[in-house]
């Protein structure tokens, strides 16, 4: 039987959670590291929920990591009406985040005035959303003139919009650890073997989901390729043995980045729908290649309808932080009864 691949919810101001909350709550009473993770774009109310869960259980010790070693696009869509949308590209690159040195801040006021222009002239679907809009575009251009990176920029416009405090970590940073080197040193040693289980259950995920894209979830790994990037300049490039010496930069590929995390950083990750359909191939390896159990994943999804148009991926400053935390807070409340 072909499984299904998960779907945030369908209805407006309705919430995913797998498991149910009382089995995560058991979790954390029992685990110590809980984490969720993402690229620092601008996120839909749905991804949001990740952190703002993060945020309202009781953990012992919790942390955000922002992954900032992989490419960015981005885009903000503004809905316009029923079937169309207006989008705003801030930056196309396919550099790395840590090189994206934060953009002069007249371009940024220029493309902020340049949505809230569009929010003004739509007042009949703005017109409750607009307050949220100017408070972000306050708290951006603030945080333009106090960091060095785009990326750092994104990340505490985003924590300071959502009052998040919590601690954060890009993953730039944590893959300089001796952990993560002895990890790349264990597949590159192994790197036959690895190769052989990562394709095998990428066939065995792909029969199971009958996905029939060749390069859908991950491409297979040739002969002596390795799963990682290697940086050339400001360019990613597949990486092969031939291409290992002391210099190169490896970055971890996608199916690298929470197989790591799992097994060295975090007791539970909090996923949402997108990511944790990749699990089951991750556990595979987790379980075929590292010999290791599993650790437990959670996932949190939801959608954030602006008015009656169908468009789920709007950026997460045009729904108020509050309505979106006081519904994650009612399922938890309900939860607990």
């Amino acid at each position: 039987m072909k499984k299904k691949l998960l779907k945030p919810p369908d209805n407006d101001k309705s919430i995913l959670m797998i498991p149910e909350y009382n089995m995560i709550k058991n979790w954390l009473a029992n685990y110590d590291r809980i984490i969720t993770s993402h690229q620092p774009y601008f996120f839909n109310p749905g991804v949001s929920l990740k952190f703002l869960f993060l945020d309202l259980i009781e953990a012992k010790n919790k942390k955000i990591i922002f992954l900032d070693t992989d490419t960015i696009k981005l885009v903000v869509k503004i809905p316009i009406d029923q079937t169309n949308t207006i989008a705003f590209t801030l930056v196309n690159s396919q550099e790395i985040m840590d090189n994206f040195k934060t953009p002069d801040i007249s371009y940024i006021k220029k493309f902020l005035v340049e949505i809230e222009e569009i929010l003004e002239n739509h007042t009949s679907i703005y017109n409750f959303y607009i307050n949220n809009f100017k408070r972000f575009k306050n708290i951006f251009i603030e945080n333009s003139k106090k960091y060095s990176f785009l990326k750092d920029v994104l990340v505490e416009s985003f924590l300071e919009y959502y009052r998040i405090n919590l601690p954060v970590e890009f993953f730039s940073n944590i893959i300089k650890n001796p952990g993560y080197e002895n990890f790349t040193e264990y597949i590159i040693k192994n790197h036959n073997s690895f190769r052989k289980i990562f394709n095998e259950s990428l066939d065995i995920y792909k029969k199971e989901y009958r996905f029939r894209f060749k390069n859908f979830p991950y491409p297979k790994l040739d002969e002596n390729e390795l799963p990682f990037w290697i940086l050339k300049g400001n360019n990613r490039q597949r990486c092969f043995i031939k291409d290992i010496d002391k210099d190169v930069i490896l970055l971890p590929r996608s199916v690298l980045i929470t197989t790591y995390m799992r097994l060295y950083i975090t007791d539970i990750f909090i996923h949402g729908t997108g990511g944790a359909n990749y699990e089951p191939l991750h556990d595979w390896i987790i379980t075929k290649f590292f010999k290791f159990s599993p650790k437990p994943y959670c996932i949190i999804s939801g959608t954030f309808y602006i008015s009656n148009i169908p468009f789920r991926d709007i950026p997460y400053f045009l729904i108020s932080p509050e309505e979106i935390r006081s519904t994650l807070s009612s399922v938890i409340k309900e939860s607990n009864h």
